[in-house]
């Protein structure tokens, strides 16, 4: 909202400035965040929102514009969650008296109307912005929001009347107050003649004396906030009347006169919410400025160093602190009391020398310098701003800490005194051929020959340069010449050229309020940073905040005692200088506003520099700071290790050919080495690419955990070289001729693989839980997206507690600056940005590079199961089977249409849906911005997202994808109802015109007649126009055909483009192309003449003629899986056999042997009821004698980890009681229960008969192959938090959480006898739930995180969530506290703790695989001490054999030429592939900072032939 008059266009620029570009910052050292103020968007004027901050709630007043242009405005109350960086709650429209009538509260009604969320720390977004997020009824938009300027330099005021104003016997109407400074802005929000909400601003006005105001109230008109896009330009700004506030402290009067009518109401600041005024902060060798109030914000800061120590961190609860390892640092969001230390460590006595130089210009120069006892591990200089001396750098409060600080950690510091002593300014010659031209150079030069001649540091120690003001230029300015190791600016950006220049690693700390010399002093400062990573140079940016000045902050000084300082502050708060939070109001160097040297006691005028100088750090002026010492210390420390050293070029492209790992170089399979290989069964994203050159094909090889990389030589490909990744990688991509980044799915990781010299990973980047794409994008393409999940140990800020948290998104985006890659276990990313979806999955570049598109993967489809309580007796027949039976109660799935939510009959369920869908499913993100951000989304593209291609000339991104049908209930033939059979997913392309926000789906197969009566086969024409679960997309250079591989019809389909975008598309069999079993993955050489397919079932690269659309040869890769899971792997996705349309699979609904997120009605009203034969829990009662066909609403159940499981299927009505003689042996009784499902490939999948006993042995054989892959919510040394651990102790110790017994009762867990959650046994399951079912295995709960609402509730909507189906068998309720809360259950006191604490557990549920499994670390000498943990954890894991082994620990490198390859032993030495046995030390001594040693961790029993091709 902005109704700013133009008075004040200096300040109206300069806060714009700060908030807008300078914030843009790698981090900003700030005081607790509050968020009472008024908030805009710049690019949409006219509207806005006033945040009053209770401590933790807060009230909104949003003021927009409803359909007729009108006034309106909407309230809501939060409360925060996420350390006070979100909020949500309901909008709120409310009608009363007209503001010309006596104000009664009785007359004012207040209706629900929406949903609204904050965030204020929103991925992709600068700091000091926030985003705000509504939906009312089909209207939903998320706004960009920051703080709105206003205002110019505050006079003293001494009271701050922000806040929400009203007259508590007139409930219904306020004023909102925004007040910076001497300026308020308020808007009076009441109703207008008829009734309905009507909002009043009073712009930007000054006031007239410390406690009143008056200004103009203007009437307003603008665009509907249900607009797509806001235009300022509509809003109609009009004078109508004026208003005078006069304040008593916490009273005051309110006289508006509006058209005319004169009013005067009495107001006090609203309280609301209960909400608690203040927490304390216990603070021990320390203080808090102050306690945290409802609008104050809280810093604590250490206590003055004791003789002989430095401030170390601090301890206690240092998770609430924003810089733990900082003096002073803000205290997030206190909810509680809390108490926090300060620590100090030993440092050498401070016993700086000097010396007198001869100086190279006419006069003798001073410099002062302390070096530790030990050679130091870096010099750095300290440079004083003009008219300053070196001298002062040793004695200054603020100065003085930074020196000490530096020499505690090993530095020594150096300072020394300008050539020039008139102005004491530096010299500016800066040429870098000739650095000896420089005055000021060569007395450096000359010190640094004395230190090093007398032995206090080498040719080779890192040298740094730091310096305030004018000495910042100087810093950067000499760290250029003499091409130091880093350089540290102090309050100014210095030279932009020199900046564009340097290739020396630099860090900028500005003040947030030094701009009055220059306003845009900070965002230059920014811009210099962002030009130092730009070119991959390591750059860091930092803002400090103001901080409150306390009674005792002056002790600092030398010579000021407690009491001494607590005068002072008195003086300073008595002088209304300070605000009541101890704030300074304005600059204290402006001696026109505040006449600071008049108010300090007589007895401190001797400390009056000092004493002015923390004034000046307090206001976040023009004064150098401590506050980010350890910042910038440890950015010197980073640089001490020289990155480059890590990027050197070894050679020339493959000039030393190494073959590592799969084709060519394994022999040693399954077959030979039965339980050698886990099957994961990960689905390939982007398996191949071409190089830009057309000269290399890069293949990841999954099942060998490995890249592949062949020559193209004509119309052939000769493999080159091959490279040991991660496990299960999915995605490759090439960023530059030299190097490629590989996605490794069930490591979580990024392998960096360089092709100079010889094939190596150079880098091993820990990401978020099971990654999956990876693209180059941005200006030099020099920026690389990775999709993962939200969750995992290595994803930052990731907890057990962020999957019970409503309306967070899941899907996470990675952003690395391929430049600025650190030696931290993830890289330092540039950003991640977390996704309003779940889990995601594909991604694609503009043609341009400017934009990344982002998909989920399964994102659903706007279905949701209601819980069979929730329906009465509403729910559609029929309601018995064939033999009359009534049906068992279930539930039933509902879809919400665009308007309301119905079931299969068009019955609207709305009022039992308590969450909103938005079914987000492509993202669009501006790749080129300083951090890249969303900045648009879509809706509609498809249930299961598989790939993504932008067109190359129109920018139209096109999307494969399947459509589930699951609103569609039963299975069979359909006499008695309907039925899905043979249409579980429509497979389509779905097209966005990304510019006219239209998506357009275009189903494949409109040309199949869905109808055919079950067992009929569809004509062979027909058939053989089917394309099923289409997966990798690649266009022709010109964009007119879209080549897209179909996964389940094994095929290439050349889709005329321009019959897409229309929806005018005919399915023609003419232009596919056969190629082997399973393609998913395409690369198209660069005049589209010759097309490269993976193919995943078959494992084999084909290579294409697009001409004659013939294949040119296959190239078969090697697999260590089993002829039997090779075999039987068709059989879950080849549509071609498993339906006689040739559309579906049963990988329709289990995506790559998983789950679709979706539960589906699947009985069969024409089929007859099954015995129950299965085992109970003992003592259980059966009441299920036979299983009722019409089953109800069902989750999808992962295939993986059934072995050992019981009987399958929800209600175990897979018996497996016909267990027949296999191989000699008799099978297992999940094999025998597996075998039972072969009717589905019938009557549901639509296969015209069932598979033949040898196909269903085949297919079995594959499926109990399938595994579990490690749960990403446990800690990766196996244990537990405390949180958990009393879960834990629940689940198995307390003996009356049910009438049976405890948790584990029923859902054993016992993970040496392969139990988690399940020991295959039925229950009777209490009345909610009809039949008995199978108790089911836990393993994967964490995945089914992210409904929040349950029809059951009788609580008002959730707002936007991600996914419509949760726990239980149908996906009905929606978390697991609601699960835990059933009668059935009986927890300890207090429950809603005790169930907390189980359902924690349950999250972090063991798995088969320990958590360790998949792990990966790049090593190299003198690496971080992340690096070197990692490493050593890996060690522990590898070497820890309790209940079973953890991982087989293998080190892969290539080093000048050489393959190295070894698994570790029990003594911790190495059996390497050649056979020799090397100490651990010793194979750590064979790799350099460029060729390092890369540990994987691996599933027991899989690492002697993954590293040593060994049965």
């Amino acid at each position: 909202m902005t109704f700013r008059p133009c008075a004040f266009p200096l300040m109206r620029r300069l806060l714009s400035t700060i908030w807008f570009v300078c914030f843009v910052a790698v981090a900003n050292i700030a005081h607790a965040q509050n968020y009472s103020d008024i908030w805009w968007n710049p690019a949409e004027s006219g509207w806005g929102l006033t945040i009053a901050d209770h401590g933790p709630v807060a009230f909104v007043v949003w003021y927009t514009y409803d359909a007729d242009n009108r006034p309106t405005w909407f309230t809501l109350t939060g409360t925060y969650t996420n350390g006070r960086k979100n909020f949500s709650g309901d909008l709120v429209r409310t009608t009363g008296p007209a503001y010309t009538q006596p104000f009664i509260s009785d007359l004012v009604t207040a209706t629900k109307i929406g949903t609204a969320s904050f965030d204020f720390a929103p991925n992709g977004q600068p700091v000091g912005k926030a985003t705000f997020t509504y939906t009312i009824g089909a209207i939903s938009q998320t706004k960009v929001i920051e703080r709105q300027p206003f205002g110019n330099a505050p006079p003293n005021w001494g009271f701050d009347y922000s806040d929400l104003w009203w007259n508590p016997a007139e409930s219904g109407w306020g004023l909102t107050l925004a007040q910076h400074g001497g300026n308020v802005f308020g808007v009076w929000f009441t109703y207008g003649l008829d009734g309905k909400p009507l909002w009043s601003p009073i712009p930007g006005v000054t006031f007239t004396s410390a406690s009143a105001f008056n200004g103009t109230l203007y009437t307003v008109r603008g665009p509907f906030y249900g607009n797509p896009t806001f235009d300022p330009a509509q809003v109609v700004i009009t004078p109508a009347g004026a208003a005078t506030v006069v304040m008593n402290g916490n009273s005051g009067v309110f006289t508006p006169t509006l058209n005319g009518f004169t009013q005067t109401k009495s107001i006090t600041p609203q309280p609301f919410a209960n909400a608690p005024k203040a927490f304390a902060i216990a603070v021990q060798n320390g203080v808090s400025a102050v306690s945290q109030t409802v609008d104050a914000a809280l810093d604590v800061f250490a206590t003055v160093d004791p003789a002989g120590q430095v401030f170390d961190q601090w301890v206690g609860d240092v998770s609430l602190l924003q810089r733990p390892r900082e003096r002073r640092s803000g205290v997030l969001s206190l909810l509680a009391p809390a108490q926090v230390t300060a620590t100090f460590k030993a440092s050498a006595p401070w016993s700086p020398q000097n010396t007198v130089l001869n100086g190279a210009g006419t006069s003798a120069v001073n410099a002062y310098w302390h070096f530790p006892s030990s050679n130091p591990i870096g010099v750095i200089f300290r440079f004083h701003g003009a008219g300053g001396s070196g001298e002062a750098q040793f004695s200054k409060t603020e100065e003085l800490k930074f020196a000490r600080d530096a020499v505690a950690d090993g530095f020594a510091v150096v300072s020394l005194d300008s050539q020039d002593r008139i102005s004491r300014l530096w010299d500016t010659v800066t040429t870098q051929s000739n650095a000896g031209a420089n005055v000021d150079v060569r007395n450096i030069q000359q010190l640094i020959a004395s230190f090093t001649s007398r032995g206090l540091m080498s040719a080779t120690t890192p040298v740094f340069a730091s310096g305030m003001s004018a000495g910042a230029g100087a810093a950067l300015r000499f760290a250029f010449l003499l091409n130091w190791r880093g350089s540290h600016q102090a309050c100014v950006p210095c030279s932009a050229q020199i900046a564009q220049t340097t290739r020396v690693p630099g860090i900028w700390t500005m003040a947030q309020n030094d701009t009055v010399a220059d306003p845009q002093r900070n965002a230059s400062a920014l811009e210099n940073a962002n030009s130092l990573a730009a070119r991959g140079i390591a750059a860091d940016f930092v803002v400090i905040a103001p901080s409150a000045v306390y009674p005792t902050r002056f002790t600092q000084i030398a010579g000021i005692s407690d009491v001494a300082s607590t005068d002072i502050y008195n003086a300073f708060k008595s002088g209304g200088l300070l605000d009541r939070n101890d704030f300074l109001f304005s600059d204290p160097s402006n001696p026109s506003l505040i006449s600071l040297a008049a108010l300090i006691p007589a007895a401190s005028k001797a400390f009056s520099e000092e004493i002015h100088n923390q004034m000046n750090v307090a206001y976040a002026g023009h004064q150098f700071s401590a506050a980010s010492n350890r910042r910038v210390l440890d950015f010197f420390k980073a640089q001490r290790a020289n990155g480059a050293q890590i990027e050197q070029s070894l050679g020339t492209t493959l000039q030393r050919p190494v073959f590592q790992c799969g084709t060519g170089t394994d022999s040693v399979s399954a077959d030979i080495a039965p339980g050698s290989v886990t099957v994961f069964e990960s689905g390939p994203v982007r398996p191949i690419t071409l190089s830009a050159d057309g000269q290399r094909l890069y293949v990841t090889n999954a099942p060998a955990n490995c890249l592949e990389i062949y020559a193209v030589e004509g119309d052939s490909l000769r493999l080159s070289s091959s490279v040991a990744v991660g496990m299960e990688p999915v995605a490759v991509s090439e960023r530059n001729a030299n190097e490629v980044w590989v996605v490794n799915h069930l490591s979580d990781s990024v392998s960096v693989v360089r092709l100079d010299g010889s094939p190596r990973v150079l880098r091993t980047l820990l990401v978020g839980d099971e990654p999956r794409d990876i693209v180059f994008a941005g200006n030099n393409r020099d920026r690389a997206f990775v999709t993962a999940a939200a969750r995992g140990q290595h994803r930052p800020g990731f907890a057990n507690a962020n999957l019970t948290t409503p309306s967070l998104g899941r899907a996470d985006v990675w952003v690395f600056d391929a430049n600025a890659l650190d030696e931290s276990l993830n890289g330092k990313p540039l950003t991640i940005l977390t996704l309003f979806a779940d889990t995601p999955r594909g991604l694609a570049v503009s043609a341009d590079g400017s934009r990344v598109f982002a998909a989920p993967f399964m994102s659903g489809n706007r279905t949701t199961a209601l819980h069979r309580d929730a329906l009465g007796n509403a729910k559609p027949g029929p309601n018995r089977n064939v033999d009359n039976v009534t049906a068992p109660g279930t539930g039933l799935i509902v879809r919400f249409d665009g308007s309301v939510w119905r079931d299969e009959a068009g019955t609207d369920w709305s009022a039992k849906v308590k969450f909103i869908l938005p079914d987000f499913d492509l993202f669009a993100i501006d790749a080129n911005a300083a951090i890249p951000i969303v900045t648009a989304q879509f809706s509609g593209l498809g249930t299961t997202l598989f790939n993504l291609a932008v067109h190359p000339v129109s920018g139209a991104v096109y999307a494969s994808n399947t459509e589930a049908q699951n609103q569609i209930r039963f299975e069979g033939p359909g006499r008695a109802a309907s039925s899905v059979r043979g249409r579980i997913a429509e497979s389509r392309i779905s097209v966005v015109d990304v510019a006219a926000n239209r998506v357009t789906p275009v189903h494949l197969n409109s040309h199949v007649d869905f109808s055919l009566p079950q067992g009929t086969a569809a004509p062979a024409g027909t058939k053989a126009k089917s394309l099923a679960q289409p997966t990798a997309l690649v266009f022709s250079p010109d964009g007119s055909t879209l080549y897209t591989a179909a996964f389940g019809s094994a095929k290439v389909a050349a889709l005329v483009t321009a019959t897409l975008a229309p929806n005018a598309f005919t399915p023609d069999s003419a232009n596919h192309i056969a190629v082997p079993a399973g393609p998913a993955g395409l690369a198209l050489s660069a005049n589209g003449s010759r097309l490269f397919v993976y193919s995943r079932i078959a494992h084999v690269v084909t290579m294409i003629d697009t001409t004659a659309k013939s294949i040119l040869g296959n190239f078969p890769m090697f697999s260590p899986e089993s002829t039997l899971v090779r075999a039987g792997r068709r059989f879950l996705y080849d549509a071609n056999d498993s339906s006689a349309n040739g559309s579906s699979s049963c990988a329709s609904c289990h995506i790559f042997g998983d789950m679709d997120h979706l539960s589906w009605d699947l009985g069969n009203p024409d089929d007859t009821t099954q015995e129950n034969t299965n085992r109970y829990v003992p003592g259980v009662p059966k009441t299920t004698f036979r299983f009722h066909p019409m089953k109800g609403p069902m989750g999808t159940q992962t295939l993986r980890g059934m072995r050992g499981n019981g009987p399958l299927h929800w209600r175990g009505d897979r018996t497996g009681t016909n267990r027949q003689m296999v191989r000699g042996f008799l099978e297992s009784l999940e094999d025998a229960s597996f075998k039972e499902f072969s009717s589905a490939f019938v009557g549901l999948v639509g296969r015209e008969t069932e598979l033949s006993a040898a196909q269903m042995q085949s297919f079995t054989d594959f499926a109990m192959a399938l595994t579990m892959p490690p749960n990403p919510v446990r800690a990766l040394n196996n244990t537990l938090n405390a949180t958990e651990q009393a879960g834990s102790n629940i689940y198995f110790n307390n003996n009356t959480t049910t009438l049976l017994g405890g948790c584990n009762t029923c859902h054993t867990v016992n993970p040496a006898a392969g139990r988690f959650g399940t020991a295959g046994l039925m229950s009777f399951e209490g009345g909610r739930i009809t039949e008995n079912f199978k108790v089911p295995q836990l393993r994967n709960v964490y995945q089914k995180a992210g409904m929040f609402g349950f029809s059951l509730s009788n609580t008002v909507g959730t707002g936007q969530q991600i996914r419509g189906f949760g726990f239980s068998h149908d996906g009905s309720v929606d978390t697991l506290d609601s699960f835990l809360s059933d009668a059935v259950f009986n927890f300890p006191a207090p429950a809603a703790t005790t169930r907390a604490q189980v359902a924690a557990f349950v999250l972090a549920m063991d798995s088969d695989l320990a958590p360790i499994v998949g792990q990966q670390v790049t090593w190299r000498p003198n690496t971080s001490a992340a690096i070197e943990a990692q490493l050593n954890l890996l060690k522990a894991q590898a070497a820890l054999v309790i209940r079973r082994a953890s991982c087989d620990l293998t080190v892969r490198a290539s080093i000048d030429g050489a393959n190295i390859a070894g698994l570790m032993q029990s003594d911790g030495g190495w059996l390497m592939k050649t056979g020799e046995r090397l100490p651990d030390a010793t194979l750590r001594g064979m790799a350099s900072v460029s060729q390092p040693l890369t540990y994987t961790c691996l599933p027991p029993g899989t690492g002697r032939r993954a590293a040593l091709n060994l049965p």
